[in-house]
């Protein structure tokens, strides 16, 4: 799979579905960046996953500004 940066992934997203590309999932957040080790710090990570025209599964991905730090609740997903 390829995973490639886009600067606004829900643009991205509406633009490629009014093209008739297959959306596989929808946008949702797969990391909140706490520091700068892996992302810029304070935003959440947002993740698409989408089909090519030859079938291929690419994952489109974003980061937005966040909600700020992860927090213990945010942790244990209770």
């Amino acid at each position: 799979m390829i995973y490639l940066k886009v600067d606004d992934l829900h643009a991205t997203i509406d633009s490629l579905r009014a093209d008739d590309v297959e959306i596989v999932t929808v946008p949702y957040v797969i990391f909140r960046h706490s520091d700068d080790n892996l992302g810029p710090v304070g935003t959440d990570e947002w993740l698409s996953l989408v089909r090519d025209s030859e079938g291929n599964l690419l994952g489109l991905l974003s980061h937005q500004k966040g909600r700020g730090l992860m927090t213990d609740l945010d942790k244990t997903g209770d």
